[in-house]
């Protein structure tokens, strides 16, 4: 992971490296154990990442950081609990198929091995009280990312290790899918290593 602290940049320098930058496709925000939170946004050019902490109103850090995730996040996405069959909730009215589904979850979340995997909610039939049964068991995470293209994705951490909830709509905000991922990052948010170098030649050809 190479970075570059630009906590010290003069207004001119960091109006330049803004203008440079611009806004890519992935943003993200981590709510840290400090009190500070994470504002991290990709650049135009994949693979760049512009990664600022604050608390409050005051910027504790601000740096550039290139590679197929930032730092920050990996650091994130491993903080929370593994599970236990403790944390089962009790079963409410209306389940359908959220009791096994919370076991299929669990058993992949405790196997490192059988990451990464999905569970696409969009083509099974699920109830509200399913969706209602699976996000008391997550419980909720400190992890939020948003990615644009065609439509857009909401990617949430939940309160288990490696389980993210993930929505995706059309541009007429429309829902698409709806799934829980079970691995360390979701791969819609990781940078393909030829994007890192095609970002790289990229970069040099401007500055």
């Amino acid at each position: 992971m190479l970075a570059v602290d630009l906590l010290n940049l003069n207004a001119d320098d960091r109006h330049f490296i803004n203008t440079l930058l611009g806004e890519g496709e992935v943003s993200v925000r981590i709510q840290q154990a400090d009190d500070s939170e994470s504002e991290i946004q990709e650049a135009i050019f994949c693979g760049l990442w512009r990664v600022r902490r604050r608390r409050g109103e005051k910027l504790l850090e601000d740096k550039l950081e290139a590679g197929c995730a930032p730092l920050a996040l990996w650091q994130a996405a491993t903080q929370n609990l593994l599970p236990t069959d403790s944390l089962l909730p009790p079963p409410i009215d209306g389940l359908m198929n959220g009791l096994p589904l919370a076991h299929e979850l669990l058993a992949h979340v405790r196997n490192p091995d059988a990451q990464p995997h999905s569970i696409n909610l969009t083509q099974l039939p699920i109830s509200e009280a399913d969706r209602l049964f699976l996000s008391r068991l997550c419980g909720p995470g400190n992890i939020q990312i948003r990615t644009i293209g065609y439509g857009e994705s909401y990617i949430n951490a939940t309160g288990l290790r490696h389980v993210w909830h993930l929505r995706c709509t059309d541009t007429l905000k429309g829902p698409l899918l709806e799934s829980y991922e079970i691995c360390p990052i979701p791969e819609v948010v990781l940078v393909a290593p030829e994007d890192l170098v095609d970002s790289a030649q990229r970069l040099s050809e401007v500055c």
